[in-house]
């Protein structure tokens, strides 16, 4: 855990560029204690600066989209006011969750969550990605059944 800490001074002591190559660093471990530590940290003022805030979450989704999911609905209110009403980040934050995520059943919760609150100026780009992610789906749907007739087809050996 002391490299752990040195990555967190890093963090506080370097630049937004050097800092959004930390947390996709970071963000590709498979240690849960890490990825949690990461991403509560990314919410306290004095570690991520704000407008990098969202910047975190989008790392952890590319790796552990199921985490950053159910990271963000448990700290929703926080987010939302850090950027739901006025600030473009909120919709790229849902954006890079919400394509991100690749089962039916992080979807359907995602969907039953995001309907019961407000996604402020995120409320576009919430809907696009989840027409890109059914759209993902149908396409998946399509290939699997075309891959099978066609291994069907095939003589077997």
């Amino acid at each position: 855990k002391q490299w752990y800490q040195r990555r967190v001074r890093g963090f506080q002591e370097s630049s937004y560029p050097a800092n959004k190559r930390l947390f996709r660093g970071l963000a590709a471990t498979n240690d849960s204690e890490i990825l949690e530590s990461l991403m509560k940290g990314s919410l306290e003022e004095d570690w991520v600066p704000r407008q990098s805030k969202y910047e975190v979450l989008n790392a952890v989704s590319f790796f552990h989209p199921t985490t950053a999911l159910n990271f963000l609905m448990e700290n929703y209110e926080q987010f939302y006011e850090l950027y739901g009403e006025t600030q473009f980040n909120f919709g790229n934050l849902l954006s890079a969750i919400i394509s991100n995520l690749r089962s039916k059943s992080d979807i359907s919760e995602a969907e039953k969550f995001f309907s019961s609150v407000n996604l402020g100026s995120g409320a576009d780009a919430y809907q696009m990605a989840i027409a890109q992610v059914r759209s993902y789906f149908e396409w998946r749907k399509g290939l699997d059944r075309e891959v099978s007739r066609f291994l069907d087809s095939r003589p077997t050996r």
